[in-house]
């Protein structure tokens, strides 16, 4: 699950994310963005066509792997 560590959590911040590997499943520093590894997700939707590999978040919903620039809002 993600959240947002930046404010006063309650049972509404919590983002599910059911197909993750969960042996390798983080979250990632930027908000909103965790990995495990075969995908990236945004909250709780797969960021299709991301690499887990060289895989960052840039903020204000942007991020990049090393091919491509996503935009997620």
């Amino acid at each position: 699950y993600c959240i947002d560590t930046e404010k006063k959590i309650d049972d509404s911040d919590f983002l599910y994310v059911f197909e993750a590997f969960t042996e390798s499943f983080r979250v990632l520093p930027t908000k909103n963005y965790s990995m495990d590894n075969f995908n990236v997700y945004y909250k709780n939707s797969v960021i299709e066509y991301a690499d887990p590999n060289g895989f960052r978040g840039l903020g204000n919903d942007y991020s990049k792997d090393k091919q491509y620039i996503f935009f997620k809002d």
